[in-house]
Protein backbone atom coordinates (compact mmCIF):
# COMPACT_ATOMS: atom_id res chain seq x y z
CA UNK A 1 0.00 0.00 0.00
CA UNK A 2 2.80 2.46 0.63
CA UNK A 3 4.95 1.43 -2.50
CA UNK A 4 1.56 2.13 -4.67
CA UNK A 5 1.22 5.28 -2.96
CA UNK A 6 4.12 6.76 -3.66
CA UNK A 7 4.08 5.47 -6.70
CA UNK A 8 1.44 7.11 -7.37
CA UNK A 9 2.76 10.36 -5.94
CA UNK A 10 6.19 10.00 -8.01
CA UNK A 11 4.01 9.57 -11.10
CA UNK A 12 2.74 12.82 -11.17
CA UNK A 13 6.32 14.56 -10.16
CA UNK A 14 8.50 12.44 -12.77
CA UNK A 15 11.78 14.85 -12.79
CA UNK A 16 11.23 14.29 -8.83
CA UNK A 17 11.14 10.50 -8.84
CA UNK A 18 14.11 10.41 -10.96
CA UNK A 19 16.05 13.18 -9.13
CA UNK A 20 15.65 10.99 -6.18
CA UNK A 21 16.33 7.23 -7.88
CA UNK A 22 19.49 9.05 -9.20
CA UNK A 23 20.60 10.16 -5.59
CA UNK A 24 19.71 6.74 -3.68
CA UNK A 25 22.09 5.55 -6.49
CA UNK A 26 24.40 7.69 -6.01
CA UNK A 27 24.81 6.92 -2.08
CA UNK A 28 25.15 3.82 -2.85
CA UNK A 29 27.47 3.97 -5.05
CA UNK A 30 29.78 5.97 -2.51
CA UNK A 31 28.76 3.55 0.66
CA UNK A 32 29.95 0.63 -1.71
CA UNK A 33 33.15 2.51 -2.22
CA UNK A 34 33.67 3.44 1.14
CA UNK A 35 32.95 -0.44 2.28
CA UNK A 36 35.49 -1.75 -0.49
CA UNK A 37 38.17 1.30 0.69
CA UNK A 38 37.92 0.19 4.56
CA UNK A 39 38.01 -3.48 3.41
CA UNK A 40 40.71 -4.19 0.76
CA UNK A 41 43.96 -5.19 2.50
CA UNK A 42 47.10 -2.73 2.55
CA UNK A 43 49.02 -4.69 0.04
CA UNK A 44 46.24 -3.99 -2.78
CA UNK A 45 46.66 -0.50 -2.57
CA UNK A 46 48.09 1.42 -5.74
CA UNK A 47 49.09 4.57 -4.86
CA UNK A 48 47.79 6.60 -2.10
CA UNK A 49 46.77 5.28 1.19
CA UNK A 50 43.47 4.26 2.82
CA UNK A 51 42.46 7.92 4.38
CA UNK A 52 43.34 9.65 0.95
CA UNK A 53 41.32 7.32 -0.96
CA UNK A 54 38.30 7.61 1.94
CA UNK A 55 38.61 11.22 1.15
CA UNK A 56 38.56 11.28 -2.62
CA UNK A 57 35.36 9.14 -2.27
CA UNK A 58 33.65 11.28 -0.01
CA UNK A 59 34.60 14.54 -1.33
CA UNK A 60 34.38 13.99 -4.84
CA UNK A 61 31.45 12.07 -5.89
CA UNK A 62 30.81 10.37 -8.02
CA UNK A 63 34.12 10.53 -9.26
CA UNK A 64 35.83 10.01 -6.24
CA UNK A 65 34.25 6.30 -6.32
CA UNK A 66 34.77 5.31 -9.67
CA UNK A 67 38.37 6.20 -9.54
CA UNK A 68 38.78 3.95 -6.06
CA UNK A 69 36.93 1.37 -8.32
CA UNK A 70 38.95 1.51 -11.24
CA UNK A 71 41.94 2.33 -10.73
CA UNK A 72 42.49 2.50 -6.46
CA UNK A 73 43.88 -1.16 -6.03
CA UNK A 74 45.29 -3.95 -7.99
CA UNK A 75 43.00 -6.20 -9.20
CA UNK A 76 43.68 -10.10 -8.78
CA UNK A 77 44.02 -12.02 -11.64
CA UNK A 78 42.25 -15.73 -12.28
CA UNK A 79 44.90 -17.40 -10.16
CA UNK A 80 44.11 -15.39 -7.38
CA UNK A 81 47.53 -13.48 -7.10
CA UNK A 82 47.34 -9.81 -7.08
Amino acid sequence: LWVAAGLAFLAGMPQLGIAIIAVVVLIALDIYALADVFMTARERFRSLNRVAWAAIVLLFTPIGAILWLTMGKAHRNRSGEI
